[in-house]
């Protein structure tokens, strides 16, 4: 089982709502713990916990504004930030996709490309 240190309570998920937010049964995302594909934090009782990013980050899934609720404000901020540099990043990726096959384009018109 792949396991990871505490966090703030705030930025953590239960198995359900994990399951719940990806579209699987809980049970599956226990064996995805079990078999390191998903890491976890393990609650003073040794319940499963997920952190927030390790989903968005390996499922892509996003989570809706203010899901799970962050009681810390720093944790707030901390997560305001982080949604508004991904909002960044998706907009620098377009930006290089249009760029790309501009360039593409261009370069087959040239002969460049075959």
């Amino acid at each position: 089982m792949t396991t990871t240190p505490p966090v703030e309570s705030g930025s953590l998920l239960t198995p359900a709502q994990v399951a719940k937010l990806l579209g699987v049964h809980p049970a599956t995302i226990k064996r995805w713990s079990r078999t390191g594909k998903l890491p976890c934090v393990r609650t003073p009782g040794r319940h499963r916990r997920y952190r927030v990013a390790d989903i968005e980050l390996l499922y892509g899934a996003t989570l809706p504004e203010g899901w799970p609720p962050c009681l810390n404000p720093a944790c707030r901020e901390r997560e305001a930030t982080i949604r508004a540099l991904r909002v960044q990043v998706r907009q620098q990726n377009a930006a290089l996709e249009l760029l790309e096959a501009v360039t593409l384009d261009d370069m087959r018109n040239e002969g460049a490309l075959r």
